[in-house]
């Protein structure tokens, strides 16, 4: 954008220093005069539509002074206020387009050279008729400071311009961001909610089907306690597709914990030792949708992937944090990388601030999930 501009500007520059020239030639009819002129648009066009781009200090300063010089030679033959035209386009070229020491360096040598111009134009004495350039050198200070508040509109109108652009660039960023978060929200709800729901049925189904022959009520009951369990999870994955706010708080935190475990202990028949402090301080919402998912997540993997029949919970208030601790008689822990469920697990506990570490049980038996979470920093939530 900017270069269009310069590149607009100085066509127009281009245009109203050919109206000079013909202006002057139309009054003075020199041949002198009309090639300081002529040769003043050249050098002009020539500086900024061929070297413009990759000028150098050294190339800027030689266009200076050979400019200086086409113009002083222009007032000393014209010696009206036309003449200073090419003095004013001189000093608001580099007034816009250099630093502003540069600019006022070349508004000090486009006033002298206004002076002496005309001290030789009309053969002022020494000391008399001085009176007549002093004044004007205002005309020249007014010149560069609007020419130099110009520059400062236009680059703050193009900072603002970029901040737009870059404001619209984040903002598509964080539409696009908070989609994906979304979306992996939800499907981590749904993958554990139907994984954890899958694994107690089919875990009640395989009991009710050793039970069927040997014991038909007791596997018969079993069947409705599955189809209790599935329907159960039927209404929580509808809760997490149509309620996207996965955030949303517990009516009763550690009763739903407590559920869970009596639910998962009761359709898939294995123990579970635990312990819940009574005492636990309300937390907040998303940190307890993050330990009821690790503690769904925990269970189901435990029963899938690691074959565990018993399970200790600790769930309790440590000095500076809450410690949730699940660990089970299955398969040891070897250290590999997450699947989804733990993927999901560890990027929940994460975003609530807290440590996730996976570790082989007692006697280097089982697995044991443990999850702390500051409590000050719960507490500034």
């Amino acid at each position: 954008m900017a270069d269009s501009f310069y590149r607009k500007a100085s066509w127009v520059l281009v245009v109203l220093q050919t109206l000079v020239f013909l202006m002057l030639w139309e009054e003075q009819k020199s041949f002198l005069l009309s090639a300081f002129a002529a040769g003043y648009t050249l050098v002009y066009a020539l500086y900024n539509f061929v070297l413009i781009q990759n000028a150098r200090p050294s190339t800027t300063v030689v266009y200076v002074i050979v400019q200086l010089s086409l113009a002083t030679g222009v007032v000393i033959l014209e010696g009206d206020f036309l003449c200073q035209s090419y003095l004013f386009i001189l000093l608001a070229e580099i007034a816009f387009l250099h630093a502003l020491r540069y600019g006022v360096a070349v508004t000090l040598l486009c006033y002298a050279a206004f002076a002496i111009g005309h001290w030789i134009h009309y053969e002022f004495p020494p000391f008399g008729q001085i009176s007549y350039v002093i004044p004007r050198a205002m005309e020249y200070a007014t010149f560069f400071g609007l020419s130099y508040m110009a520059k400062t509109a236009f680059l703050q109108k193009q900072r603002l311009s970029h901040a737009y652009e870059r404001l619209a660039e984040y903002s598509v960023e964080l539409e696009q961001k908070a989609l994906m978060q979304e979306r992996t929200r939800l499907s981590r709800e749904i993958h554990d909610t139907v994984g954890h729901t899958l694994t107690s049925a089919i875990t009640g189904l395989q009991t009710a089907i050793r039970l069927m022959d040997k014991e038909p009520a007791v596997a018969t009951d079993m069947i409705h306690q599955t189809k209790s369990h599935i329907q159960e999870g039927l209404q929580e994955i509808r809760r997490s597709v149509h309620v996207l706010d996965a955030d949303a708080a517990f009516p009763d935190f550690v009763s739903a914990m407590r559920r869970l475990l009596e639910d998962t202990r009761r359709q898939t028949g294995v123990a579970i030792e635990a312990e819940l402090e009574p005492s636990l301080p309300r937390l907040d919402p998303k940190a307890e949708m993050t330990f009821y998912r690790a503690l769904q997540e925990g269970l189901t993997n435990g029963i899938r992937h690691g074959g565990a029949s018993r399970f200790v919970f600790r769930f309790v208030m440590a000095p500076d944090h809450i410690l949730f601790e699940l660990e089970n008689d299955g398969s040891s822990w070897r250290s590999q990388p997450y699947g989804f469920g733990l993927s999901a697990m560890h990027a929940r506990v994460t975003d609530i601030r807290g440590t996730l570490t996976l570790t082989a049980g007692k006697h280097k038996r089982g697995t044991r999930i443990r999850i702390a979470l500051p409590f000050k920093s719960n507490k500034e939530e």
